[in-house]
């Protein structure tokens, strides 16, 4: 995630907000969260169908991740 957000010129937080899921054509879904009210934000420690899909976009950006749906250190980096 940080190295995309880095080489993609994006706010490098490790968090895969609205700018940086727009960068690799995902859309945000609404939250539970607290930050925005209509966003999804992933970070490490998410789990679920949204952090698969952010690590197939990274995958596809050409990232050498894996793809199992959580947000651990490997999607991290």
């Amino acid at each position: 995630m940080r190295d995309f957000q880095r080489e993609s010129e994006l706010s490098v937080d490790g968090v895969a907000g609205p700018d940086t899921l727009a960068a690799l054509g995902l859309e945000a879904a609404p939250a539970r969260a607290k930050r925005r009210a209509d966003v999804v934000y992933l970070e490490h420690g998410s789990s679920g169908r949204a952090v698969r899909e952010l690590q197939q976009a990274l995958v596809n950006a050409g990232y050498d991740i894996a793809v199992d749906g959580v947000f651990g250190d490997d999607t991290d980096g």
